[in-house]
């Protein structure tokens, strides 16, 4: 986008009212609007569609969760209000665009604005500089339950469709009953004496020229084998696997495309093994997102290798829990140069106004560390500083998650750690003077001062997801969604875990 392309719209000084020029809405597949934000706000806007009269037809909210260039995309006919199936007649009488602020961000923000598109193409969002989502079946805005439909004979008992839509009861006209509302799209049916099988098609339309990898994320039942297939360039298939058994975790599978130009549809198979036990339950399989890779800077970062500690809460000693070998890509980041600033000491030089520990408190503090009751607990919260500072590399996080929490990143990036390991060390500093636990949690502070992402801690994957990872659902869902609709959870400063730990290691190390 130039910037003569854009009309220029502060959001605080009132509503943007743009025409649909060109054939009915009714029509297209996708309406994408072209958007410039400066920088991340967190405002609110309302998007709505309006008729020849100025009433709302349909919309939807976004947020200024993003900065730079992005493309606001939707599908027409999935926008609220909804009433029953999906609506294109109502779409008919569509003749502009409003976009109106509905609640104001942490600083004002004026926008660049592009004339709306309509498209015969189904929407793709890009997320980052690698990864373009083209299905995120959690997601309201970018799922679309009637683009699935049955691609073979079940073979048995009606197939159902549960999706993230609101309570509806309609006919998707695909082969698929919609049975309910799920928190992601889940594709299945009961279960009966025989072993059963199920195939489901998403139809693309996609150019995919110059995309190096298609990635896809489920959870399948504990009786079924999965297959996924991707057919590309007038019928080549891509396996993304075979027959692979199930996991009582979410599992990343995928397969290169070499160099394929066209991506015409995507098979999610699921077929019971024989043997399994027989219950009056549904066999299901869920849909977390499908993704397009292309190659990116992060492809030639180097790897870090962790024992990442399997731990499931933050109670659990490090000692206790097992252990896995992973190999992390590298997350680019700024290294920070050392402070040349004396530590000091906290008694004499700081903490004048500390929230959790002041200067009057600590004497007494230290002394209820140094014998008695107490003394065991401060050796083991002693014990685990010891370990933190021994090495620059997340292992665990407060989630627990194997992959999760900025594991095998250098503490501090992405805000990667911080919950856990910044409190603790900065604790050992108070408790015992020494200059070496402040000097290591002033260095994590400083790399997620510069960080503009703090997400590390939230869950999951710090960069992005890799073919092979086992993982709980959340770990996605602040990474891998339409730029503009994941609200208040995108801005780097709104994770709690995160700032909590960065706030108390900044109030007990910087007297």
């Amino acid at each position: 986008m130039t910037e003569s392309s854009l009309t220029s719209w502060p959001p605080e000084r009132g509503e943007l009212c743009l025409p649909l020029d060109g054939r009915e809405l009714r029509n297209a597949t996708a309406l994408t609007l072209p958007m410039r934000s400066p920088r991340q706000t967190g405002a609110r806007i309302a998007l709505q569609l309006l008729d020849a009269e100025r009433s709302v037809v349909a919309g939807s909210t976004f947020a200024l969760d993003w900065e730079g260039d992005n493309a606001i995309q939707l599908w027409p006919d999935t926008l609220e209000p909804r009433s029953g199936a999906p609506n294109r007649e109502r779409l008919g009488a569509v003749t502009h665009l409003r976009l109106r602020q509905r609640s104001a961000g942490w600083w004002p923000a004026e926008l660049g604005v592009g004339t709306p598109v309509l498209s015969d193409r189904p929407p793709a969002w890009r997320v980052n500089e690698s990864d373009t989502v083209i299905e995120a079946g959690w997601h309201r805005i970018a799922s679309h339950p009637l683009q699935w439909s049955l691609a073979s004979d079940p073979g048995g008992p009606a197939p159902l469709l549960y999706s993230p839509y609101g309570e509806q009861t309609f006919d998707t006209g695909t082969g698929l009953l919609h049975a309910g509302t799920a928190p992601w799209l889940k594709f299945g049916y009961p279960m009966e004496e025989q072993p059963g099988r199920l195939t489901v098609r998403r139809r693309f339309d996609l150019d995919v020229t110059g995309q190096r990898e298609i990635l896809a994320k489920l959870v399948w039942d504990r009786d079924t084998l999965l297959t996924v297939t991707a057919t590309v360039d007038d019928g080549r298939a891509i396996f993304l696997c075979r027959d692979l058994e199930p996991d009582e975790l979410w599992r990343t599978i995928g397969a290169p495309l070499d160099g394929a130009r066209h991506l015409h549809h995507v098979d999610v198979h699921i077929r019971e093994v024989a043997g399994r036990r027989v219950q009056s339950r549904e066999v299901l399989v869920s849909l977390f997102w499908i993704l397009l890779r292309r190659a990116s800077e992060l492809d030639r970062q180097p790897h870090n290798q962790v024992d990442a500690r399997l731990a499931r809460a933050h109670e659990n000693h490090p000692d206790t829990v097992p252990t896995a070998r992973r190999t992390i890509r590298q997350v680019p980041y700024h290294e920070p140069a050392e402070s040349a600033t004396p530590i000091g000491d906290p008694l004499r030089d700081g903490l004048p106004f500390g929230f959790l520990v002041g200067r009057d408190a600590l004497p007494v503090l230290r002394e209820r560390v140094a014998a008695g009751p107490a003394a065991a607990l401060f050796a083991r919260i002693r014990a685990e500083a010891d370990r933190a500072i021994a090495t620059d590399l997340v292992d665990r996080n407060y989630y627990g998650t194997a992959y999760g929490g900025g594991i095998g990143q250098p503490k501090g990036v992405m805000g990667g750690g911080m919950r856990l390991f910044a409190p603790t060390v900065a604790l050992a500093h108070l408790l015992t003077g020494q200059a070496r636990y402040a000097v290591a949690v002033r260095r994590w502070l400083l790399r997620a001062a510069h960080a503009t992402d703090w997400r590390g801690d939230h869950g999951g994957c710090v960069s992005r997801p890799n073919i092979g990872d086992r993982l709980w659902y959340w770990d996605s869902f602040t990474g891998w969604y339409p730029r503009g609709f994941a609200g208040y959870m995108n801005h780097p400063f709104v994770v709690a875990d995160v700032a909590f730990g960065v706030v108390v290691a900044y109030d007990m190390v910087y007297h």
